[in-house]
C-alpha cells in the first residue's frame, strides 16, 4: 500500500470513528477561524495550529458567564510546543529575540 493511500486510509478510519490527526485538527482550526478579522485573532489561529501539530491535549475548562455554567475545549500545551516556541523566539540577541503572541479567541 502506498504512503498516500495508507495516510488516506488512516485519515478515513479516524474520521469514521470520530478521532481527527493533528493535521486535519490544524487544519480545522484554519477553515474554522481563519477568516475572522483581526490580528489578535488571527495570531491565535497560528497558535492553535501549532498547538495541533505538536500533540497538545485538549483540556476541558469549565466556566459560566452572566451566571449561566457553560464548558468549553483548548489545547493545553505539550513539551514538544513548548520548545518550539522556545526555540522560535530565540534569535541572535538571546531567548527573547522574537515575541510569540498566542493571540485572543474569536
Amino acid at each position: 500500500m502506498s504512503k498516500n493511500l495508507t495516510h488516506r486510509f488512516l485519515a478515513r478510519l479516524c474520521h469514521l470513528f470520530g478521532y481527527t490527526t493533528p493535521k486535519q485538527k490544524a487544519l480545522d482550526y484554519a477553515i474554522k477561524y481563519g477568516g475572522i478579522d483581526g490580528a489578535h485573532h488571527k495570531d491565535w489561529v497560528i497558535d492553535q495550529m501549532v498547538r495541533a501539530l505538536t500533540g497538545c491535549p485538549v483540556e476541558i475548562v469549565e466556566t459560566s458567564r452572566a451566571g449561566e455554567p457553560f464548558s468549553y475545549e483548548r489545547q493545553g500545551e505539550s513539551d514538544e510546543y513548548a520548545k518550539l516556541v522556545t526555540d522560535a523566539c530565540d534569535g541572535e540577541d538571546g531567548p527573547e529575540t522574537y515575541g510569540w503572541d498566542e493571540g485572543i479567541a474569536p
